[in-house]
C-alpha cells in the first residue's frame, strides 16, 4: 500500500511495492516544493515505471492534460526520455501552452534530449534542421520569444541559472549558430530593454556578457568603465520596480555592492515591503498566509541593516 506523500516525510516510509494507480495518485499529490516530495515521486516514478511500464506510459500521456503545469513539464521530461520519438506531435502542440516552464521542457523534448544538457555538436545540429522540419523551427521560435518576452512570467521562487524558463532559454540560445543565436550585442539589447525588469535574466545576461557582479566578482578583478558602472546599475534599479522575486533580491544586494545613493529611498522602501510580507522568524507555521513564503530563505533583517550602513557611510538620515 501506498502511504500519501507529505512534505517532509521520510522515504523509507514509502519503501513497499507500489500498486499502479496508488503510485500514481501518490506522485500526483507530492508537493514539488520540498527536495525530499521530489526524490519520493522520482522513487515512485521509477517503480511503477519498472512494474506497469504500459499503465506508466498511459499515465505520462494523461498527465500532459493536466492542471497542475508540473506533472505536465515532468511528464514531457519522462515522455521524452523513455519514448523517444514517439511524441512529437504532442510536444509540438504544448509549445503554446500558457506555462512558460512546459514550453521550454516541450522545445527541448522536440530536440530530443532532456535528460541532459545540449552539446555544443547537437546545439549546432538542431539549428540546422530547424530549415526542414517545421516543429524544430517552432521550437526554436518558442525559445525566441520565451528568452526575449519580458512579459512573461516566472515563479518568484525560481532563483538558480537554469530554474526557469526564460533564463534557460537564454542559455540555450547563446550556444545557437546564426541566426538563432545570441550574441554579446543581442544579450546587450535585452540587457538595455527598458522592459527587462527580472532581476534573475539580468543576472543571466551579465554572465553572457563576462560583466561581473559585484556580490560575486570574478577571481581576476574587473575593472568597471564608467559607461559599463551606468549601465549595470541603471538595468538592475529597474528590477526593484517588481512584482517582487528573487531577482529583486539579486537587485538589492548589487545596488548595495554598488554603493547606490540615488537608489536609497527605493531600496528603504522595497525592503520594508519585503519584510512586510515574509514569513516570521520564529518559524514557517504562517509561511501560507504571508505575501512572500519563498523569502523565507532569505535574511531581510540584515538587507534592512545593510541598507541602513549604506546611508549611515553618506551621513544621510
Amino acid at each position: 500500500m501506498i502511504v500519501n506523500l507529505e512534505p517532509g516525510q521520510d522515504t523509507l516510509s514509502l519503501l513497499v511495492s507500489p500498486e499502479g494507480q496508488k503510485a500514481l495518485h501518490a506522485i500526483r499529490i507530492s508537493d514539488h516544493r520540498f527536495n525530499v516530495d521530489l526524490n519520493q515521486a522520482k522513487w515512485l516514478r521509477k517503480r511503477y515505471q519498472e512494474k506497469d511500464p504500459l499503465g506508466y506510459h498511459e499515465s505520462l500521456i494523461d498527465d500532459l492534460k493536466n492542471r497542475r503545469s508540473e506533472l505536465v513539464e515532468t511528464s514531457i521530461r519522462e515522455l521524452a526520455i523513455h519514448y523517444s520519438g514517439e511524441h512529437r506531435e504532442d510536444f509540438h502542440r504544448l509549445l503554446k501552452h500558457a506555462d512558460p516552464d512546459v514550453v521550454f521542457a516541450s522545445a527541448m523534448a522536440i530536440a530530443g534530449r532532456v535528460d541532459k544538457r545540449l552539446s555544443q555538436e547537437d546545439t549546432n545540429s538542431f539549428c540546422v534542421q530547424a530549415a526542414r522540419d517545421p516543429y524544430i523551427l517552432d521550437a526554436l521560435t518558442a525559445l525566441e520569444r520565451l528568452a526575449s518576452d519580458t512579459s512573461i512570467s516566472t515563479r518568484p521562487e525560481a532563483s538558480d541559472f537554469f530554474d526557469h524558463a526564460r533564463n534557460s532559454a537564454i542559455g540555450f540560445l547563446t550556444r545557437c549558430p546564426a541566426p538563432w543565436g545570441w550574441d554579446a550585442d543581442r544579450c546587450q539589447s535585452q540587457l538595455e530593454n527598458p522592459n527587462e525588469v527580472d532581476g534573475r535574466v539580468v543576472d543571466s545576461l551579465l554572465i553572457e556578457l563576462r560583466l561581473p557582479r559585484l556580490r560575486q566578482p570574478f577571481e581576476t578583478p574587473v575593472e568597471l568603465s564608467k559607461r559599463d558602472r551606468n549601465r549595470l546599475i541603471s538595468a538592475w534599479r529597474r528590477c526593484l520596480a517588481g512584482p517582487y522575486n528573487h531577482g529583486t533580491i539579486l537587485a538589492i544586494e548589487e545596488l548595495i555592492a554598488f554603493k547606490d545613493l540615488e537608489s536609497l529611498s527605493t531600496l528603504r522602501q522595497v525592503v520594508a515591503e519585503l519584510q512586510s510580507g515574509c514569513a516570521p522568524n520564529e518559524g514557517n507555521s504562517k509561511i501560507n498566509d504571508v505575501m512572500f513564503p519563498w523569502l523565507n530563505q532569505f535574511d531581510v533583517d540584515e538587507m534592512k541593516a545593510r541598507v541602513s550602513e549604506l546611508a549611515a557611510s553618506a551621513k544621510i538620515p
